[in-house]
């Protein structure tokens, strides 16, 4: 009865703790309208300067955009892998990396978007990680993300820019930030970025050679030219990616994106509006495909059933941290 009554207690604790002001439903309705209206404005600057390059969207190379999906497609599984990389300690296969990680990215779309680190975190667990080190390699998974993207997007720029100071100077950073200070905290976890890291820069190159091949289907540029349009694809990615209250990065990317190609690389209202639509549509039929399969593959495993913990259906006790 008493361990009744602990319960009880904490379920009030629960209901009565104070919700942070950024977590409101007040705040979380705004920035969600917020979204929409922004990718609307971009839909319409798109729709209103779509005579810009009409031309060259209705006689785009065809061949381009299905090597295009196919490299999108090899690039996302370069991520299943990265991810395998980083949970290497819970011993899960390829096939569970890519279950975990393709059926959690349906909580990016959900308002507040850290559903998708939340089922993340609950999925590691059914392999014997407690939840604290299933938080922290979750962490650690997306810190390498973000270093693979500044690595990539410095050396991009520079290249651009004909600037060794700027390549020198991205590398830099994160050459200290992984040798110096995720080295001095992450401990035994260390390796893990690492290996995630390097994983995910592989990944990240081929996911810029589906950009290119997407770009260069519509809009023939230069090579070097492709590596400034690829560098704001990725930070538009990652503003995006940690603006939480946007469903998916919505609106958020692509106004980046329009504003970036537009005013920083000087490219016309039409294409500055037009290709980061083209991206995301792309983007979005490639992850639902993905999505759909880990689903299928995830019920079949077992793995998706929140009702029974452990993989061969025998109970487990709970972990205590």
């Amino acid at each position: 009865m008493e361990g009744d009554e602990g319960k009880g207690e904490e379920i009030e604790k629960v209901k009565n703790r104070e919700v942070p002001w950024w977590n409101t439903r007040s705040v979380r309705v705004f920035f969600f309208i917020f979204s929409v209206l922004l990718i609307g404005y971009v839909v319409y600057l798109a729709a209103t300067n779509f005579w810009e390059i009409r031309d060259k969207f209705f006689s785009a190379k065809r061949w381009y955009l299905i090597l295009s999906f196919i490299f999108l497609f090899i690039y996302d599984l370069g991520l299943a892998y990265s991810w395998k990389v980083v949970i290497a300690k819970g011993k899960a296969t390829f096939k569970d990396a890519f279950i975990i990680l393709y059926f959690s990215q349906l909580g990016k779309y959900l308002p507040g978007k850290i559903w998708s680190y939340v089922a993340q975190v609950g999925l590691l667990q059914k392999f014997n990680i407690k939840p604290k080190e299933a938080a922290l390699l979750t962490f650690i998974f997306y810190t390498a993300s973000i270093l693979g993207i500044i690595t990539f997007s410095g050396i991009a720029y520079g290249l651009y820019k004909n600037s060794l100071n700027i390549v020198v100077m991205s590398l830099g950073g994160v050459l200290t930030l992984l040798f110096v200070v995720f080295k001095t905290y992450l401990g035994d976890y260390y390796q893990y970025l690492i290996k995630g890291y390097l994983a995910l820069l592989v990944a990240d190159f081929i996911g810029w050679v589906a950009f290119y091949l997407l770009l260069f289907s519509i809009y023939p540029v230069s090579f070097r030219e492709s590596l400034a349009i690829a560098m704001s694809f990725y930070v538009s990615w990652f503003i995006g990616w940690i603006a939480l209250f946007s469903p998916g990065g919505l609106g958020i990317r692509e106004g980046v994106n329009t504003w970036f190609l537009h005013k920083v690389l000087g490219y016309s209202l039409g294409f500055s509006s037009f290709f980061p639509l083209m991206t995301r549509v792309m983007i979005t039929v490639a992850e639902a495909v993905l999505i759909l399969i880990a689903f299928i593959m995830g019920k079949r495993e077992g793995l998706l059933d929140f009702k029974v913990k452990g993989r061969e259906g025998t109970p487990s006790t709970p972990y205590e941290d």
